[in-house]
């Protein structure tokens, strides 16, 4: 039911005057199917010349004073168009091929904090906005145990987006019966924008094979205010020949345990080993640290996915997922 609704709500926004372009005067049958044609690179005096042209007007007149500066400077009729589906709002400045579903990195010139954006595009429905966090499950994120306790000792600990800039991330698996999971990562502060980092958040967003819209859950929850833990929302960059940690909270007494869900590229790293190590202070079956060993072999790029489950449950989703993404120099 709740995707369903989701669904709806996307696609009216989608159809709605204030997105499709007609406020500032583009074309209502503007196809919003995006493809590389749209990606547009301005020159490097643009945004100089856009904010000192623009800046005292208020949309749709700055929206269209965008769109006329953007045709000036030469952008093409896809990257305008696409300009124009967003209201007039930003740029496809990349933009990431994956099939049913593809990823569009948007940039947006009027923005005071957040100027990177990223849609999920040409799915159903299409386009979804990964930081529109009232779209987001956040009735799991209140009921994560991690999270919880990070509540408690913050309690004006919000949700925030994470670095949009990167064109690799979000990071993308294939599930069976060719469905697609895009793992999405977000920063937990203590208050504002510019308040201190305590945590991050793993979400998933999950497409069918037709690229059918299904749903976000909680991936895993991530206190990182001791160093005590990895956070998946920081790629890991070594140099090759090195070996680095995966540190992940666990409780093997209740049955779960961390296991790779795929052998990441053995070119580039290779598992070394792991062990456990239990809390040196604490309750009987509180949680200790899991930690997981990687040897860096070769320059590249690899994705390394731990699931954490009961071994002997069939068939039943992992009760926390993480991904993190390894850069070796």
């Amino acid at each position: 039911m709740r995707s369903f609704q989701l669904a709806v709500f996307l696609l009216a926004v989608v159809a709605s005057p204030a997105l499709s372009g007609e406020t500032a005067g583009n074309s209502a049958e503007l196809p919003c199917h995006v493809e590389k044609s749209a990606v547009w690179k301005p020159g490097p005096d643009f945004l100089e010349i856009l904010h000192a042209r623009c800046d005292a007007l208020a949309f749709p007149q700055l929206g269209k004073c965008f769109a006329s500066l953007m045709k000036e400077s030469g952008a093409s009729p896809e990257a305008l168009a696409f300009t124009g589906c967003l209201g007039n709002e930003a740029w496809l400045r990349a933009f990431r091929k994956k099939g049913r579903v593809d990823v569009a990195y948007l940039t947006y010139p009027f923005r005071a904090n957040e100027n990177q954006g990223v849609l999920l595009v040409n799915g159903a429905p299409s386009p979804i906005d990964i930081d529109n966090l009232d779209l987001l499950t956040q009735d799991e994120l209140k009921q994560d145990i991690v999270y919880g306790e990070l509540a408690k000792r913050y309690p004006d600990i919000c949700l925030w987006p994470g670095d949009r800039y990167g064109t690799e991330t979000p990071v993308v698996e294939s599930l069976a019966k060719r469905r697609l999971r895009f793992y999405v990562v977000y920063l937990l502060r203590n208050g504002c924008h510019a308040c201190e980092k305590v945590g991050s958040a793993l979400f998933a967003f999950d497409f069918d094979a037709e690229g059918k819209y299904r749903g976000d859950r909680l991936m895993m929850v991530t206190d990182t205010t001791q160093e005590k833990y990895s956070d998946p929302s920081v790629p890991v960059k070594v140099k090759a020949g090195e070996e680095f940690l995966l540190k992940l909270a666990s409780s093997p007494t209740n049955g779960y345990q961390w296991s790779l869900s795929e052998t990441p590229d053995n070119t580039v790293v290779k598992f070394a080993g792991n062990r456990y190590y239990s809390p040196t202070q604490g309750r009987l079956g509180s949680g200790g640290v899991d930690t997981w060993t990687f040897r860096a072999v070769g320059k590249g790029r690899a994705l390394i996915f731990l699931k954490y489950a009961r071994s002997w449950e069939k068939d039943v989703e992992p009760i926390r997922q993480a991904v993190f993404v390894v850069e070796v120099r």
